[in-house]
Formats: C-alpha cells, sequence, structure tokens
C-alpha cells in the first residue's frame, strides 16, 4: 500500500526484527528466513525495483539494511520508522515492528537498522 510522507511514496515492510548494526556485532544479526526457510541476503535493491514496478498489495519476503530518517509516535505497540535504503533521499520505506517479537534498541535519526520482514 503506498502512502505518502513530506510528498514521498513509502511501502510498508511489516517487520520480523529490526536491529540496530551499532548495538551489535555484525555476526549478531539473526537470518532473515525466506518462505521455504533460507536465509535471505539484503535485498535494498530488489526492494527500490518493487516500490516502482509492483502493484499495491505485491507481497514478497525482504531484508534491508538502512539508516532512520524518522520515526514515528509509537502507537498500539508497533514502532514505526521510516528507513533510506538506496543512495537518494527518497529511496525510503516504512518499517512496523510489532513489539511482541521482542524489544528493540532506542531508534534515533541516522540509526543504522536491518530489518526483514514481510514487503506489502
Amino acid at each position: 500500500m503506498k502512502k505518502s510522507f513530506w510528498g514521498r511514496s513509502l511501502l510498508v515492510l511489516s517487520a520480523i526484527f529490526a536491529i540496530s548494526t551499532a548495538a551489535l556485532a555484525e555476526d549478531a544479526v539473526p537470518d532473515c528466513p525466506d518462505l521455504d526457510g533460507s536465509a535471505l541476503p539484503v535485498i535494498n535493491d530488489s526492494v527500490l525495483r518493487w516500490k516502482q514496478t509492483k502493484p499495491n498489495q505485491y507481497r514478497h519476503r525482504a531484508r534491508v539494511r538502512g539508516y532512520v530518517r524518522h520515526v514515528y509516535p509509537d502507537k498500539n505497540g508497533h514502532h514505526h520508522f521510516a528507513i533510506q535504503i538506496g543512495a537518494n533521499d527518497t529511496d525510503l520505506l516504512e518499517v512496523i515492528y510489532n513489539e511482541d517479537f521482542g524489544p528493540i534498541p532506542e531508534l534515533r535519526d541516522d540509526s543504522r537498522v536491518e530489518a526483514c520482514g514481510d514487503f506489502i
């Protein structure tokens, strides 16, 4: 579902985890399992292509890495933030993280994060 924030096109990623890689060693980041159980690599470029080419309601598992650009107010036990996953300021993705999966470090602008979940 496409949304607009400050004139930028954003999409929602329902996150399984979001890890501040500044707080954890790179090798401590958990695997991101694809639907068949195999570990996904970071696929920022693919997600940026999906934003441009796939219809609304397209759904696929994704693992992305980027920098927090905006933290939205916490609602209903979900962290909600936008990350930049490409070189351009408009290469943004909304991430929604359900706290039922466990706590995450405090998010601030420019925090480096990695997220795994369903691209919608």
